[in-house]
């Protein structure tokens, strides 16, 4: 026998073994030292090769994995929903792309970007494996997380700051606004984009930005300012606002990148405390002013008194030397020194009622020349005794907006005023005319001693002194003037004096008005009372008053007036007599009276006596007296003690 051998060159084969096991390996080193995560399964879903990138993220060596399902990589909560994802990406020889999460040993979850295809025989039907490249995605999912988490949270902040009651925004370094929360975009009356990029210029006026980059100035060298803001917007509204800016620093370096601002409309409590503020000031002025004024009165009215004492002890202990005209002096004096008491003491009452802020205050329209008329009355009698003449220029329908009490007030104490200066045989002039649409202006003039500048600057100040004597000695506090200018300035006017010395003096002062001018008509003169016609009929007069001095000094003035005087010293009295007397022209209606008040009884006799004309008086002269006088049915009210020219003028008025 023998041997056959058969050869065959398989070099080519071994070479083409060799170039496959070559690219086997350079497979197999492209796979495991990949950075990227790389698996491979079969169509059963078993793990049939893994790379090291995919170990270190799992944390499992290739014994544990090889040959064992994919379930065994994800959560057990997520393998059902992983592996049906994992389905879908057997499509065919394309990359399919999706998120999942795989499980490390440690049971610590990391997010997969899984890429994967499917590999298909040379049939191009049967798929033999599929291999899948994953990009860990996890520090990438949590830091989304942590943005969508702080993007929420910033959310909720700018909610949570545009129901903050206050305004609240954030700045670059050059003051344009980065954010603003509802409330400061109400305030401009813009949206968030409208503001965004805008410095204050485009809301504040100018002088305003300019306080408010002074202020901003400060915050961006790193400071923390706290301050008010007194603020002009563009319409010209004043707003305070109390602002605390903070510098925002920029990390790691710690530079000022901009600023933070918080503002709370304070403006309302400015303006409080401003007003409070200047009520201090007043206050404190009017306490200085009150006690200047009670310094004065202490001062002005011992000398008076003192001459009241003196003579009244003299008449009092009777001396024999005493002669009728010695006593008629006597007399004369006591008279002329009550009657300085009671006008200082009037002054001072009016003062500290308007002080108090208790003087009725009710301007109405109301014709001026009646008024002129009643207030030259009151001083007809200092004026005839010093034999001057007075007279007034007063257009007939001429019309005023005032006070009457007030006005008749100012109207008295300057004509008194011109008397005491005016010599005897001398002559004041009273006249109005249309200032201008508003005001009317009304001047006392009188041919009296007048006064230097000095005098004349200082009339209206309570804190210096201006007072002197009269050309018959009369004496003066100055406290009218200053009466007169509380009311004039109450009416809205403004009073000043024009003189000279030697050369008379002329007081104007203006007072609303709002009616016109019909025509001139010029008393040529006023005139004491007893010298003229009374043309009135003889009235039948009931005076109602419990005290018997007052009694006899109210009939004794009205003594010319009256054809028949009766008296009462009750408020039932008073109703009694009045329904007795149906012809009763007149009731002088004390209000203090025992059992019913005249008050009481003035509602009374209304019930019955409609057109009697009652005039109550009473010491009180406290604000509401005469309102509450006129409610219950009196026409007019007069305080006593009152002078016989004033209850005379006043009973005129009516009769």
């Amino acid at each position: 026998m023998g041997l056959l051998g058969i050869s065959t060159d398989i070099t080519e084969r071994k070479k083409s073994e060799d170039k496959l096991r070559e690219i086997n390996a350079y497979l197999e080193n492209l796979i495991n030292y990949a950075n990227a995560p790389i698996i491979v399964w079969d169509p059963q879903f078993r793990i049939t090769r893994f790379n090291h990138a995919f170990e270190f993220l799992t944390g499992r060596s290739e014994a544990e994995v090889i040959g064992q399902s994919l379930e065994i990589l994800f959560p057990p909560a997520l393998a059902a929903q992983s592996m049906t994802l994992i389905r879908k990406t057997e499509t065919g020889e394309r990359w399919e792309t999706v998120e999942i999460e795989i499980m490390h040993r440690d049971k610590s979850a990391r997010t997969v970007l899984w890429n994967s295809a499917t590999l298909f025989a040379s049939d191009g039907q049967t798929p033999i494996a599929t291999i899948a490249q994953g990009q860990d995605i996890t520090d990438r999912k949590r830091a989304e997380l942590k943005l969508k988490d702080a993007l929420i949270e910033a959310q909720r902040f700018r909610k949570a700051l545009d129901h903050v009651p206050a305004y609240v925004y954030m700045k670059d370094t050059k003051s344009r606004y980065t954010y603003a929360n509802r409330q400061v975009l109400e305030l401009f009356g813009c949206s968030i984009d409208e503001i965004t990029g805008f410095d204050d210029a485009r809301f504040f006026a100018p002088d305003t930005v300019k306080q408010i980059r002074k202020m901003e100035s400060g915050v961006f060298q790193g400071k923390h300012i706290t301050g008010e803001m007194d603020t002009v917007d563009k319409k010209g509204g004043r707003h305070v606002y109390l602002e605390v800016k903070t510098p925002i620093f920029a990390e790691p370096d710690g530079k000022v990148e901009g600023l933070v601002g918080i503002a709370t409309d304070i403006t309302d409590r400015k303006l409080v405390e401003e007003e409070i503020k200047l009520k201090n000031e007043e206050l404190l002025k009017v306490n200085a002013e009150k006690d200047k004024f009670f310094s004065i009165i202490a001062h002005d009215l011992r000398s008076p008194f003192n001459s009241f004492l003196i003579l009244t002890k003299i008449m009092a202990e009777g001396s024999p030397h005493l002669t009728m005209d010695g006593v008629r002096e006597i007399a004369a004096g006591m008279r002329d020194s009550a009657a300085n008491i009671f006008r200082l003491l009037e002054n001072l009452l009016q003062w500290a009622v308007m002080q108090q802020g208790l003087m009725p205050f009710n301007p109405q329209t109301v014709r001026l020349r009646p008024i002129v008329e009643e207030s030259v009355a009151m001083v007809l009698d200092p004026a005839k005794n010093k034999e001057i003449k007075i007279a007034a220029h007063i257009p007939d329908g001429m019309e005023v907006c005032a006070e009457s009490n007030m006005l008749q007030t100012v109207i008295r104490n300057l004509v008194s005023n011109a008397v005491k200066f005016t010599p005897k045989g001398g002559e004041i002039t009273l006249s109005a005319k249309a200032a201008d649409n508003k005001n009317v202006e009304i001047a006392v003039k009188d041919s009296g001693i007048g006064m230097n500048r000095a005098i004349a600057d200082n009339l209206f100040r309570l804190d210096v002194r201006t007072n002197r004597k009269g050309t018959a000695s009369e004496p003066g506090t100055g406290l009218g003037l200053l009466l007169c200018k509380e009311f004039v300035e109450k009416h809205g006017g403004r009073i000043w004096v024009e003189s000279k010395e030697e050369k008379g003096s002329a007081f104007y002062f203006t007072i609303p008005c709002n009616a016109e001018v019909k025509k001139e008509n010029v008393i040529e003169e006023v005139v004491p009372a007893d010298k003229k016609e009374i043309k009135a009929k003889k009235l039948k007069i009931l005076i109602a008053d419990d005290d018997e001095k007052s009694e006899m000094m109210i009939s004794l003035t009205v003594k010319k007036l009256s054809k028949e005087i009766l008296t009462a010293k009750t408020g039932d009295e008073a109703v009694a007599v009045c329904r007795n007397n149906s012809d009763l022209d007149l009731i002088l209606m004390d209000i203090a009276m025992p059992n019913m008040d005249g008050y009481d009884a003035a509602r009374q006799i209304r019930k019955f006596n409609k057109g009697v004309i009652i005039i109550a008086q009473t010491a009180y002269g406290l604000a509401g007296e005469r309102e509450k006088a006129i409610a219950a049915g009196c026409n007019d009210y007069i305080t006593k003690p009152f002078r016989p020219a004033t209850l005379t003028a006043l009973v005129k008025k009516y009769f």
